[in-house]
């Protein structure tokens, strides 16, 4: 009796068995579609970051910052007779820099940022500091070699620049509307 199963658990087990093996066939499917789209994504993050440094260029002149392209260090560690490069910029990521300069394999790099410039590229800024000078390298990266380096927390940066500039824009545009209406009242006295 033992040996014998009944025909109904018979048919349970096959259709346990079909299931199982639908949904086996459904996990290999979802993982091939998944690396598709990922690559997909993967493909066209570049040319998203492309695109946002490119709407965010106008308003580095207004938020950017001027950086050092040469200039001496004092004994206090104050730098003098500064020259600074033409664009400014917007500093939007650090990484662990490369032993050496490509411009010159001779000089170490100190720090080394990823950078968007006035002109919507985006570009590594790579400092050195010997003999009492300190000086840059600034050299043109595509969007993809800025996320392979730096990593997706330059789409968060550019983001964050753009979110914190709009905010400081909201409040003085609210402060300015205060003092208007402040002087259009005094007039009217």
């Amino acid at each position: 009796m033992a040996d014998q199963i009944p025909e109904n658990i018979e048919t349970t087990l096959t259709v346990i068995e079909q299931g199982f093996n639908r949904l086996s066939d459904l996990v290999v499917e979802s993982g091939d579609l998944i690396e598709v789209k990922g690559a997909e994504v993967r493909a066209r993050e570049g040319a998203l970051l492309g695109r946002m440094g490119v709407r965010a260029a106008s308003l580095i002149p207004a938020i950017g910052l001027n950086v050092l392209e040469r200039g001496k260090i004092g004994l206090d560690g104050e730098v003098f007779d500064a020259r600074h490069y033409a664009q400014k910029v917007l500093v939007l990521g650090r990484t662990d820099p490369m032993p050496f300069r490509p411009d010159n394999p001779e000089k170490k790099i100190d720090d080394q940022f990823c950078v968007l410039r006035e002109d919507g590229t985006f570009a590594e800024l790579m400092y050195s500091s010997a003999g009492g000078i300190a000086d840059s390298y600034l050299q043109t990266i595509t969007p993809d070699e800025a996320l392979a380096i730096y990593g997706y927390e330059l789409l968060f940066m550019l983001y964050r620049a753009l979110k914190e500039n709009l905010d400081g824009e909201e409040t003085l545009v609210a402060a300015l509307n205060v003092v208007l209406s402040f002087l259009n009242d005094q007039t009217k006295i």
